[in-house]
């Protein structure tokens, strides 16, 4: 029994109070068929709602099988009309872009039911109205008769023991409104009907009690037709509604609207870029300053580059290389990795007596192998002879015509140590214009050149290299002195220098050391040399055999230095030099094929015991980084939260026209959070689809499937790891629109629009 004791409902307006039911007394029970009346205004919606628990009141009391509701909270209401109450309203409200089947089946899905197991019910029902001709046919193409008998029959699927219908034939033809009247009367067997209706002569001949209001009271109860036994109103068992109803319908709606898919498709592709283009512009632009960078201590900067060495800095065997040449991202294995920070440097103009330009030219360059030599030379052709060389020069410092007369000459060339040597330059190209791929060293050193050598010459330049960053010492007399490498500059007082002048076991050695004999001579004494770096210590003894001084130095040397540049240097044998000095090779150098690809290749590296310096990570930069992010990084945010706010709008313009659909699903007692989680189901599917079709595009443009120049460098900068950070932005984002487009959709109450009296 559904009982009305002293009910009444009040709203509140501009601090005026008006009267919607006014102390209302009803008692109901099943199997019933009650016809409420009345003006417009006489309250019969403000009732029906009431018994529908979709307003609340404000005195009196409301029993359902003898229990209070006074005291029902919001969500009690909702189970309450789960539990018992199924309304078949004037406007339909049913989904439009669903079939008759799926409108049916909704108001299962929302009862936690699962859809195999209602199949055979829906059609049932559905075959009860008289439209299983119509079973998958879009409620938009029906009639107003065929639309409300779906209507009913979504009633009937509920099973709940009332039925509460306003206005069933209000928009029918009198054919259709008879039909719905039949079924109504069908229906009211074994349920509680009730109706509200301004043609009372429609239900006339179903009725079975009519009531009737004005101002809000009941004026008439008239008892048609007595029922025939007391039936108790008996509550229908539902269940909270599964995940599974809640992705099944998500993704339903996601595509049941194709021009709504599609504008919410652009407008989630436009926010998903425009956040992809900020992230990677942000990493594009750090990655550029990094590489503007410097290393004060490794002259070749190359971002490429990786120094390896082991962790004991034990010497470099033929199975290491065969494994660096493994290294995530190779490109090339440069194994004598010392020679790659030498420079060499010459000035060399011009002879003025030949008609040719006479242009002077100052090359800087770093050394490299013949074998790694371009095939194709701009002027000259490849050395031949061990003290010949080819060099790489940038053409916006000396032109072809510049360079072609030195072509054929002999330079004096110097490394960083200030050992010269002479080379003749057989050939010229420019590094800027050569595209061979197989150009392992690939050095940009700011305008530095290369120079490639034979492995003679470089064997040189590695010894004088290694001897500029070791310890070397002297022991003359019983005391030991510095050696400077073989430069002018330096703390050192003598400098040891190699040259084919002095027999191999000798020493040839400045008038200061004969000083340090009491004799006054150090002629056939033995001088022991030592020296000392990270990788290795070694020393040799020699014998003083002659002593130079500023008179006879030139015969004695063989030299045409000025005496100030000679003064203070040993003279030994190259050989002993190499003694000394040339002891394998104990670093290397890893070439990889693009500097963003350092992280994984160094990871890789030690994980596999080696020591490892980055040159792309192990810059000193002319801008910092973290200062300049301080600024760009909040406003590329900013642009972002205009961007997000502007699509924000866009969607809860696309979506108000889904307002409709979820107000039907809280009229079908749906609860709120269920509502907003098929909400976030639909939108994430949606910034899912769109994060991947950018991906796809990402991937194709990094991969040159899709050939766009200008997007490729930034794309490069992405890696799995940023993908999957992106991919939480958007889900994120996707979110808080869901959640605020919820939030508005709930302010207002979706029972709102049938407060109004009929």
């Amino acid at each position: 029994m559904l009982k009305l004791k002293n009910l009444s409902k009040f709203y509140y307006s501009k601090g005026i109070i008006a009267s919607g039911l006014n102390r209302v007394n009803l008692e109901l029970f099943p199997g019933e068929f009650v016809v409420i009346t009345g003006e417009s205004g006489s309250g019969k919606s403000t009732l029906i709602n009431v018994i529908s628990g979709l307003d609340s009141y404000e005195e009196g009391e409301m029993y359902i099988d003898g229990k209070e509701t006074s005291h029902y909270t919001v969500n009690d209401f909702e189970n309450y009309r789960r539990s018992y109450i199924a309304n078949i309203f004037q406007s339909f409200n049913l989904v439009s872009s669903y079939t008759v089947f799926q409108n049916v089946e909704l108001v299962l899905l929302v009862e936690g039911r699962s859809r195999k197991d209602v199949k055979g019910k829906i059609d049932a029902i559905i075959d009860k109205v008289g439209l299983s001709a119509y079973r998958n046919t879009k409620v938009s193409k029906l009639s107003g008769g065929q639309k409300q008998r779906v209507a009913i029959a979504r009633a009937l699927a509920k099973e709940t023991p009332i039925i509460v219908a306003d206005e069933p034939t209000g928009n029918l033809d009198s054919k259709s409104a008879l039909g719905i009247v039949e079924l109504l009367k069908d229906v009211s067997e074994d349920h509680l009907v009730i109706v509200v209706t301004h043609n009372y002569d429609q239900f006339e001949n179903c009725a079975t009690r009519r009531i009737k209001l004005s101002d809000g009271r009941i004026i008439e109860d008239e008892v048609i037709k007595p029922r025939e036994e007391s039936k108790e109103i008996e509550a229908v068992k539902t269940t909270p509604m599964s995940w599974s109803n809640k992705l099944q319908l998500g993704f339903r709606n996601t595509f049941n609207i194709i021009p709504k898919f599609l504008l919410l498709l652009l407008v989630f592709l436009f926010l998903s870029g425009s956040v992809i283009m900020q992230y990677a512009g942000i990493k594009a632009n750090n990655d550029a300053f990094e590489g503007w960078g410097y290393n004060s201590f490794f002259q070749n900067n190359n971002d490429r580059r990786i120094v390896v060495k082991h962790s004991d800095n034990s010497e470099m065997q033929a199975e290491d290389y065969e494994e660096l040449k493994k290294t995530p991202h190779f490109k090339s294995l440069f194994k004598d990795d010392i020679i790659l920070d030498l420079s060499f440097s010459t000035y060399t103009p011009t002879d003025q007596n030949e008609n040719e330009a006479s242009q002077s030219i100052y090359v800087e360059a770093h050394p490299a192998p013949i074998e790694e030599m371009p095939k194709k030379l701009l002027l000259g052709e490849a050395p031949k002879a061990d003290d010949e060389a080819v060099i790489g020069v940038y053409s916006m410092m000396i032109s072809k015509d510049e360079l072609k007369p030195h072509i054929g000459k002999i330079m004096d060339i110097t490394d960083r140590s200030g050992t010269k040597y002479k080379v003749k330059i057989t050939g010229a190209y420019f590094i800027d214009k050569q595209k061979n791929a197989k150009d392992a060293s690939n050095v940009d050193l700011s305008a530095s050149g290369k120079i490639f050598l034979s492995d003679s010459f470089l064997s040189k330049a590695r010894t004088s290299q290694i001897n500029s960053i070791s310890r070397t010492e002297v022991l003359i007399n019983g005391k030991k002195y510095p050696l400077m490498a073989s430069s002018t500059s330096g703390g050192g007082q003598f400098t040891l220098y190699a040259s084919d002048s002095v027999s191999e076991g000798y020493v040839v050695v400045p008038e200061e050391v004969d000083a340090l004999y009491e004799s006054g001579s150090g002629r056939w004494k033995n001088l022991v040399f030592s020296t000392k770096n990270i990788y290795f210590s070694d020393s040799v003894t020699l014998t003083s055999v002659d002593t130079y001084t500023k008179n006879n130095y030139k015969n004695k040397l063989n030299t045409d230095e000025p005496f100030e540049d000679v003064s203070g240097r040993i003279y030994i044998n190259p050989e002993d030099f190499n003694t000394l000095f040339l002891k394998g090779n104990f670093q290397s150098t890893v070439y990889i094929d693009d500097r963003k690809n350092a992280d994984d290749s160094v990871s890789w590296l030690n994980k596999h015991g080696y020591t490892v310096v980055s040159l792309a990570k192990a810059k000193e930069q002319f801008i910092d980084t973290d200062i300049m992010n301080i600024i760009t990084v909040p406003l590329n945010l900013l642009v972002v939260v205009g961007i997000f706010f502007i699509c924000y709008f866009v969607i809860r313009l696309i979506l108000r026209s889904r307002s409709t659909y979820f107000s039907t699903l809280r009229l079908l007692c749906l609860d709120m959070k269920s509502i907003k989680q098929i909400l976030d189901v639909e939108l994430i599917f949606i910034i899912n689809l769109a994060y991947f079709i950018l991906i796809g595009f990402i991937r194709a443009v990094a991969t040159d499937l899709i050939s766009i120049s200008y997007l490729k460098p930034i794309f490069e900068f992405l890696k799995i790891s940023d993908y999957i950070v992106l991919y939480v932005i958007m889900v994120i984002l996707a979110y808080i629109i869901s959640r605020k487009f919820s939030k508005k959709l709930f302010k207002k109450s979706a029972m709102s629009t049938f407060r109004e009296e009929v």
